[in-house]
């Protein structure tokens, strides 16, 4: 009897940590979890979780090496990985011109997530700045207004400095 109570009072062993090569986008997606956030996108996928060592750079697509290590019994609201960064395999700025799209839900901002957007200021919600011409504002502010859900269009004028440009807003059939 003596060795089960041992055996349960010892601690799990910890998986030993993953290298893994992840292709990081210059672009973060909008994307959900506890609220309303921004995600770095990945060729394969959301990355919701951040690198250690690595601040994500808008502008930037950057290849990493990485330790991805399990956490034992994570919070509920809580990631069960660590990411970690080994090494900086390729870091070039996109081409200026080069564009990607959100799916925006409004309807949310309607029931109390913040909304990826402040239209007054012009700045997504990690401040990353951006500009729109009048028309594609005002469908915007529309959307916004109304709890609509659209697909946004951001282009890259300059990548690393500059702010985004907003080109194109379509709202889509509820």
């Amino acid at each position: 009897m003596l060795w089960i109570l041992t055996a349960l009072a010892l601690p799990a062993a910890a998986s030993p940590p993953v290298t893994r090569d992840i292709v990081i986008e210059g672009h973060r997606l909008v994307c959900m979890g506890e609220c309303i956030s921004l995600c770095a996108a990945t060729e394969g996928g959301l990355m919701y979780d951040p690198i250690e060592g690595l601040p994500f750079s808008w502008g930037r697509r950057r290849t990493v090496r990485v330790a991805v290590t399990p956490v034992e019994n994570p919070p509920a609201d809580a990631s069960s990985v660590v990411f970690s960064l080994i090494e900086v395999l390729s870091d070039e700025p996109v081409t200026p011109g080069t564009s990607f799209e959100w799916s925006a839900d409004f309807r949310l901002s309607h029931m109390g997530y913040t909304s990826p957007i402040d239209l007054s200021t012009r700045t997504l919600s990690d401040g990353r700045a951006f500009t729109c011409a009048e028309a594609e504002c005002q469908v915007l502010a529309s959307a916004i207004a109304a709890g609509q859900r659209a697909a946004i269009r951001f282009e890259f004028a300059d990548p690393i400095r500059g702010p985004l440009h907003l080109t194109a807003v379509r709202v889509q059939a509820q």
